[in-house]
This record gives C-alpha cells, sequence and structure tokens, in this order.
C-alpha cells in the first residue's frame, strides 16, 4: 500500500494525499463498525453451537424419541433452537451488510 502512495504522489501529490485520506478514515471506519459488530458475532457462533448440540442430540436420541413418544416435544425444542438461529444470523447478516454501504 504505501509503495502506490508514493508512486501516485510522484504523479500527482493531491491524488496522492486524497488516497491517504481516503485509506486512513476508512480504516478508522471499519475498526468501530467492525468493534461494534463483534458481540452479535460471538451471540450468533454460540447459538450455532447450540444447534450443532441439538442436532447431535436428536440424531442420536432418535431411538428413544420414538419409542417414547416424544416426537412432537423434540420437534417443538428444535424448533425454538433452529428459530433463535435464524434470528441471531439475520441479525448478524444485517449488520454486516449495513456496514458495507
Amino acid at each position: 500500500m504505501p509503495f502506490i502512495l508514493i508512486v501516485v504522489r510522484k504523479k500527482d501529490s493531491t491524488i496522492g494525499l486524497v488516497f491517504l485520506v481516503f485509506i486512513i478514515i476508512f480504516g478508522i471506519f471499519q475498526y468501530f463498525f467492525f468493534k461494534r459488530n463483534t458481540p452479535y458475532e460471538i451471540r450468533s457462533n454460540i447459538q450455532d453451537s447450540k444447534t450443532t448440540g441439538e442436532l447431535a442430540d436428536t440424531i442420536t436420541n432418535n431411538f428413544n424419541i420414538l419409542t417414547f413418544a416424544s416426537v412432537h416435544r423434540e420437534i417443538k425444542r428444535f424448533d425454538k433452537v433452529i428459530k433463535d438461529r435464524e434470528h441471531l444470523t439475520k441479525l448478524k447478516w444485517m449488520r454486516s451488510e449495513w456496514m458495507f454501504f
């Protein structure tokens, strides 16, 4: 990056200065938005782990679920976990997309 600024500055110092200011402002802007978005990333990742655990539990206990007629309860429980994951993932995506406009 510094080499590009040096070459551009040799041709026209105004354009080189504009690029340098843009790079600094863009870097600061991205830093603060990523810092602000980090808690949402962490919550979404935790929910992904919970979803994976619930799915593994459901697959592993398939025989017990069918034997003890608890299919409806398991479907409701897994549906809640999936809905929470969907909400957090959508929130994370929307915040990330908004950051790049």
